[in-house]
């Protein structure tokens, strides 16, 4: 990415997470690849947090069900 989309991209995460904290009153995480965010929102309880990600490089289903998310 250039500086100029890097700059753009931070603008458009930081904009997106004040809105929804603010809406929900809850806390938001964005990571541009995380193994599980289901794993990491539990590492935040117990209090209400939404983690969204680009990338999910061990992500799990129903039963365990293993899945990538790109």
């Amino acid at each position: 990415m250039t500086d100029d989309a890097d700059r753009l991209a931070l603008l458009a995460q930081t904009a997106v997470r004040s809105a929804v904290s603010r809406e929900l009153g809850q806390h938001v995480e964005y990571h541009p690849s995380i193994g599980s965010t289901q794993d990491r929102a539990r590492e935040l309880a117990p209090g209400p947090a939404i983690v969204v990600a680009d990338e999910q490089t061990a992500g799990r289903g129903t039963k365990e069900r293993r899945w990538l998310a790109p």
